[in-house]
């Protein structure tokens, strides 16, 4: 039987209780949150033990094989640093911090204390994405990768995040986007040119291009508080490929035939990408191998977010 537990009583908490327990062998022990009452409350409506707000205590009550980190962005180093005292695998929301810094402290207390420690990104396990990368796979002509992003900082303060994750928004909810540039273009990034137009008082537009060593293009679009889809967009030397809505993956070859692509049934149920995700945290205590997003690979994209950004 794995043992989990689970940092964390927000809505996202909801999503992974769901995931686990279609999961045969797997039992989630405990839940503990910042706010007491949102753990008991989440205790009683999932019949799982709560621990208050003490990770202390859950740690060395349960001995959890795995926990989760699912708080709210401005918690996550203090919770990691106590978290890592304890010898457990772990997966922790996204962004791994607040800023570049707060990431790199986490990395090094992991490392220290030699636990496995990733991140979750979960757009990286939408079947849209894994059908990309799989039709990538064999086709080694440069990429294009463009990126439209559009984020809403007066719905996130309307949902009742704090200025300081409204400042940091790009790190908290950009960081899906941006980290396609991380998987899908290859080599090093070479240089960064990045522009902001403000448009009024409250929105603006940021475009960047990303330049890699192996002459992979990533173009990079934001519209930030007014309408635009997300949308992932790849061209190839024979085909182009494109995700709106992300969901879903369409292909467009040079003879001008489009071929759309089946969706999953698992991201129907569950949260998309989330049942492969949980999937490959719970391989990795069981030795099986794994593509989960380490905490060295979500740095390079909170270093490029930076670059962008800043």
């Amino acid at each position: 039987m794995i043992k989990v537990s689970i940092i964390g009583a927000g809505k996202i908490s909801d999503h992974y209780i769901k995931v686990l327990r279609s999961f045969k062998n797997v039992k989630i022990e405990g839940i503990i949150s910042k706010s007491e009452k949102s753990a008991k409350i989440k205790s009683q409506k999932f019949n799982i033990p709560y621990f208050g707000n003490s990770i202390d205590q859950m740690m060395d009550t349960i001995k959890p094989n795995v926990v989760i980190v699912c708080v709210t962005p401005s918690e996550t180093l203090k919770v990691c640093l106590n978290l890592f005292k304890h010898n457990c695998i772990s997966l922790i929301e996204k962004p791994l911090g607040l800023s570049l810094d707060d990431s790199k402290k986490i990395l090094i207390v992991a490392k220290k204390s030699k636990q496995k420690s990733f991140v979750a990104l979960n757009r990286r396990y939408f079947n849209s994405t894994k059908l990309l990368l799989k039709k990538l796979s064999n086709d080694k002509s440069k990429r294009i990768v463009s990126v439209f992003d559009q984020e809403d900082t007066e719905a996130a303060k309307k949902n009742g995040h704090k200025s300081l994750v409204i400042k940091k928004w790009m790190y908290v909810n950009s960081i899906h986007l941006i980290d396609y540039f991380t998987f899908l273009c290859r080599g090093k990034i070479k240089q960064v040119h990045s522009q902001r137009i403000k448009i009024n008082n409250k929105q603006y537009f940021k475009s960047a291009t990303i330049l890699f060593t192996s002459g992979d293009i990533g173009i990079y679009h934001a519209y930030w508080n007014r309408p635009s889809p997300w949308k992932i967009s790849i061209s190839c030397n024979k085909s182009h490929f494109y995700m709106s809505p992300i969901e879903k993956l369409f292909e467009k070859n040079n003879k001008g035939q489009v071929i759309s692509y089946k969706d999953s049934e698992y991201d129907k149920e569950y949260k998309p990408g989330f049942y492969f995700m949980v999937k490959n945290l719970l391989n990795v205590y069981k030795g099986y191998k794994n593509n989960l997003v380490s905490l060295e690979e979500n740095i390079k994209t909170m270093n490029l977010i930076k670059k962008i950004y800043f």
